[in-house]
């Protein structure tokens, strides 16, 4: 998920950061006409003694990324919400990807 996502996307600045995630600017590559999205970028690895390890915690992305992922998939059928443009899940981090 990350390289595929480092394939399509540079990131930019920072927008912000909430307690689980941080939001960044970013941009298609190859495709500078394209306007600038949201990326939102979660740690999906397993915590021990609060620091993170290099091993994914399965039911994090189970129980919380996959239902965000489709909520957000839903919501953006509807006219007039942010859309969300992709998703990459699976690997230590996850990325969204909104209008």
């Amino acid at each position: 998920p990350e390289v595929r996502f480092h394939a399509s996307y540079v990131l930019g600045k920072k927008l912000g950061k909430g307690a689980f995630a941080q939001v960044y600017a970013g941009q298609q590559v190859g495709d500078p006409d394209v306007e600038e999205v949201a990326v939102k970028i979660q740690d999906c690895r397993v915590l021990v003694r609060g620091k993170p390890i290099n091993q994914v915690d399965e039911s994090y992305m189970e129980d919380t990324i996959d239902t965000e992922v489709e909520i957000l998939r839903r919501i953006s059928l509807w006219d007039g919400c942010t859309k969300m443009l992709g998703a990459y899940t699976g690997g230590l981090f996850c990325y969204i990807v909104m209008e």
